[in-house]
């Protein structure tokens, strides 16, 4: 078989894969999404609420909130960065030289500290499952509190 052929064989198979709706990976990957039935604690229609609604309740001298659909419209999540300093007390100006520390929160509920300074390595935060963005900032704010003591 001459390689002209082989080209015109592949050709056709691509093709006939483009116009079968079946074999569509993309469709297929997003008929799975809207079949998905997990519990969401935010969606990406009320996620800015959200994130406004923990910068607002946080309290904490510096909060930051912002949020990432990265995975998709249905994998939305919330990004926390908390310092428990003022801004104007950070070292040349870096946060990192703060008391901080950051947590994600997924929209399934998984709240989760990631990063944060070493001063606060005595004061441990396990990953931890919420019902609501409210319980969430409960619990960010418990952790504060617990954090702030030992200063």
């Amino acid at each position: 078989m001459k390689i002209s052929e082989l080209k015109q064989i592949i050709r056709e198979e691509i093709q006939k894969l483009k116009e079968d709706k079946s074999t569509d990976l993309w469709n297929q990957y997003y008929k799975n999404v809207e079949n998905d039935k997990k519990p969401r604690i935010f969606d990406i229609n009320n996620v800015k609420d959200n994130v406004e609604k923990i910068k607002k309740e946080i309290k904490a001298p510096y909060v930051g909130a912002q949020y990432s659909d990265l995975g998709g419209a249905h994998n939305v999540g919330i990004y926390i960065v908390v310092s428990l300093d003022d801004k104007k007390d950070w070292y040349n100006n870096i946060l990192e030289n703060s008391k901080y520390f950051r947590m994600s929160l997924s929209n399934e509920g998984k709240l989760e500290l990631f990063s944060g300074s070493h001063l606060l390595r005595p004061y441990k935060f396990r990953k931890t499952k919420v019902k609501s963005v409210d319980e969430a900032i409960k619990k960010i704010n418990a952790y504060i509190q617990l954090a702030s003591k030992g200063e």
